[in-house]
C-alpha cells in the first residue's frame, strides 16, 4: 500500500475494536444491601447524575495511551445516531476520532451499569455496531503510520470470530504486512455464551503467528483454551476466581500460545499480579516497526510481577485495559521488558485510584518517577513459585530460572 505522506508515522499506536458508551446512574447508600431490595417492580427509584463516558478497549487503552503521552488513532465502528455523536465528541478531547467508521445498519453499543453502594454491580449492555465491525472498517493507511496496532476485544464482536476468525485472522496478516508491530486483548464473556462455545483454540491456530504482543487476562485465557476445566472451577467457586488458578495453569497456558506462534505473552492477573513470558530472539526481532531495542533482552523470558497495594479502590472499570497501556508505553520508549511490566502494573494500580478508566493515571515522565521513588507497596503474590524462581530486588519482580 502506498503511503501518504500526511499520515505517515503519524501515531504511536492505533487503538482498534470494541468500543460503547457507558452510563453510570449515582445511587444513594440506602443501606440496603440486597438488589431486589433497591430496584423493586412499579417503583421510582431516585439517583443522582449519570456519569457518561466511553467504554471498550478502543476507549480504555486509547486513552490511557493518551495520558501516558502517546499518539493514538481510535478505530472502532459507532452508529449515525445520538450515542455514536455522543462518543465521537468524547474522543475528540482526547485527540482525534478520525479512524471512527459509521454506519446506519445498527446503533451505537452502550451499557448502563448498576451500580447501588454495598452490591456487586451489573450491567445492562447492547453491543450495537460492534457486531458489525471488521476488516472494512480498518483504515489501513492510518495503521500503516502507526508502529503498534491494538485490537481488544474480539470474542464479543461476531464478524471477527464466525467462519473461525476469518476476519480476525485477515485483519493482523494484512497489518504485519505493512510492518507494524500487532498487539491482541481479549475479554471475558459468559461462559455459557455462544462466544464461550467456540472453538478458540482453532481461531488461534492461524491467528497468533500474526500477533506479536497477546495480552489477556487469566480467566478470559483460560476459558479459551479450557473451558471445560474452567466451568468445573467456576462451579466449585465462589466468589474470586484468580487465586484459585494454579501457577501450572498459567505456564500451561503460556506454553500453550507461544506454542501456537505468538512473540509476548502478558496474562493480567489481578491482585495477583501480572505472569509474563516470550518467545525467542528471531520472533521477537520480527515484530517491525516497535521491536524491542534489544530483542535477546527480551528473548526466551518468564517473569511474574506483583501488583502494587492499593488503599482505596475507587473503581477496577478498565485496570486491565489500562495496564496494558502501560506495558506499550515501555515497549515504545525503549525501556527494559522488567521496565515495561512494571509500568503495566502501575498503570493498573493508578486506574483503581479513580471511578472511570484513566482520571487515575498520569504522565510517563511521572509514571516513572513514581517507580524510581520506591514509595508503593507490593501485595504478597499469594501463591508459591517454587525454587525455580529468583526475586529481583531492584525490579520487584520474579524471574523464571533459566
Amino acid at each position: 500500500m502506498k503511503k501518504n505522506n500526511s499520515i505517515k508515522d503519524s501515531f504511536d499506536v492505533t487503538c482498534a475494536g470494541y468500543l460503547c458508551l457507558d452510563i453510570a446512574p449515582a445511587f444513594p447508600d440506602t443501606g440496603e444491601r440486597a438488589i431486589e431490595e433497591i430496584l423493586k417492580p412499579g417503583t421510582v427509584l431516585k439517583v443522582g447524575p449519570a456519569q457518561i463516558s466511553t467504554g471498550g478497549a478502543v476507549a480504555n487503552t486509547g486513552i490511557g495511551l493518551k495520558v501516558l503521552g502517546l499518539r493514538v488513532a481510535f478505530m472502532a465502528l459507532v452508529g449515525r445516531d445520538s450515542f455514536g455523536e455522543m462518543v465521537i465528541a468524547l474522543l475528540d478531547r482526547h485527540g482525534s476520532s478520525s479512524g471512527l467508521a459509521r454506519t446506519s445498519e445498527a446503533n451505537t453499543g452502550y451499557s448502563i451499569a448498576i451500580a447501588p453502594p454495598g452490591i456487586d454491580r451489573f450491567f445492562l449492555h447492547d453491543p450495537g455496531t460492534n457486531v458489525l465491525f471488521s476488516s472494512e472498517h480498518i483504515n489501513y493507511e492510518i495503521v500503516a503510520g502507526s508502529r503498534i496496532f491494538h485490537l481488544g476485544y474480539p470474542p464479543l464482536m461476531r464478524s471477527l470470530y464466525r467462519d473461525n476468525g476469518q476476519e480476525l485472522v485477515e485483519i493482523f496478516r494484512r497489518v504485519k504486512k505493512l510492518g507494524v508491530t500487532t498487539s491482541l486483548d481479549l475479554c471475558l464473556v459468559d461462559p455459557y455464551s455462544e462466544e464461550a462455545r467456540l472453538d478458540w483454540r482453532a481461531i488461534f491456530t492461524p491467528l497468533l503467528p500474526y500477533v506479536d504482543l497477546l495480552l489477556p487476562s487469566v480467566e478470559e485465557s483460560f476459558l479459551c483454551l479450557y473451558p471445560e476445566a474452567y466451568l468445573a472451577l467456576r462451579k466449585k467457586v465462589r466468589g474470586e476466581l484468580i487465586s484459585h488458578i494454579g501457577n501450572e495453569t498459567f505456564q500451561k497456558l503460556g506454553e500453550d500460545f507461544l506454542g501456537l506462534g505468538c512473540g509476548v505473552l502478558m496474562i493480567k492477573a489481578g491482585h495477583q499480579g501480572i505472569y509474563l513470558r516470550t518467545a525467542g530472539e528471531k520472533r521477537l526481532a520480527g515484530f517491525g516497526s516497535a521491536a524491542p531495542a534489544s530483542p535477546a533482552s527480551w528473548a526466551n523470558r518468564e517473569l511474574w510481577c506483583p501488583a502494587f497495594e492499593v488503599e482505596k479502590i475507587a473503581s477496577a472499570v478498565g485496570a486491565g485495559d489500562v495496564s496494558v497501556s502501560g506495558f506499550l508505553s515501555g515497549l515504545l520508549a525503549g525501556r527494559s521488558l522488567e521496565r515495561s511490566l512494571k509500568l503495566a502494573a502501575l498503570a493498573g494500580y493508578l486506574n483503581l485510584r479513580a471511578v472511570d478508566s484513566f482520571s487515575g493515571l498520569v504522565g510517563f515522565d511521572q509514571c516513572e518517577r513514581i517507580l524510581d521513588s520506591g514509595g508503593l507497596s507490593l501485595l504478597p503474590v499469594g501463591r508459591k513459585l517454587g525454587r525455580e524462581w529468583d526475586y529481583d530486588q531492584e525490579y520487584g519482580i520474579y524471574r523464571k530460572k533459566a
